[in-house]
């Protein structure tokens, strides 16, 4: 059985032909090639992570493989998958988490490895940061798990299209606002576009210089809370 369809779209490639895509949301049987993209290119490219130095070190990727699974499927979770139409190939995804109540920090979990210890770090202090049950009175919220498009899609539309799905399912499902933290230029650019409002901003340097980390080449300049209403 099909998922929800959000959006479809085209895209020209470099010599001319057409590719058409939709956004649709994830079926059981496509959990899997969802688990192989946050694997494979999330935990590689999102910039926590690689702060953390989790995709350098291999114990660390094993350590953080199971807690992967686990986290994709949890109930609450909302997954889309940007499909290409004409091979039914899995190409991108989105998931949010429904928080409802006040926002938990993650739970506590004896970690191995002091990259991930590292990222935990961080991720708990990003409620510390920026806590969206102090600005707005919301029983609900979605909270942004991530976007990634495999590197082959790159530049397409395929990001922007993920982003936009999200206040869509927040319109159906009336629920409030979504927030993320964009930690991308890519990201960023396309949750302007679709109008969504940068809540919390802090400088990247500052952040990495804050957690005794390095940043890296590329890194955006700036890591943002975003907030989309439907």
């Amino acid at each position: 059985m099909e998922g929800k369809i959000w959006s479809k779209f085209q895209s020209k490639k470099t010599d001319g032909s057409i590719q058409e895509f939709s956004v649709r949301d994830c079926t059981q049987d496509q959990m899997e090639d969802v688990f192989d993209i946050y694997y494979n290119y999330f935990l590689t490219d999102e910039s926590f992570h690689k702060l953390s130095g989790v995709p350098y070190s291999e114990e660390a990727k094993i350590e953080c493989k199971p807690l992967l699974a686990e986290m994709l499927k949890e109930k609450s979770n909302h997954i889309v998958v940007c499909v290409e139409e004409s091979t039914g190939n899995v190409v991108g995804v989105s998931s949010m988490k429904l928080q409802i109540g006040v926002d938990d920090k993650m739970p506590k979990i004896k970690l191995q490895s002091k990259e991930m210890a590292k990222l935990f770090q961080m991720l708990n202090r990003m409620i510390d940061f920026y806590d969206i049950t102090k600005k707005y009175c919301v029983e609900k919220w979605y909270d942004g798990r991530g976007v990634i498009v495999h590197p082959d899609y790159r530049n397409f539309g395929i990001g922007s299209a993920l982003v936009q799905s999200r206040r869509k399912i927040c319109k159906e499902q009336r629920v409030p606002i979504t927030c993320a933290w964009m930690t991308s230029i890519g990201t960023q650019i396309a949750a302007e576009r679709d109008g969504w409002e940068t809540e919390f901003e802090i400088d990247s340097r500052e952040f990495a210089r804050q957690f005794d980390t390095t940043p890296y080449d590329g890194i955006a300049p700036t890591f943002k809370v975003m907030m989309g209403k439907p």
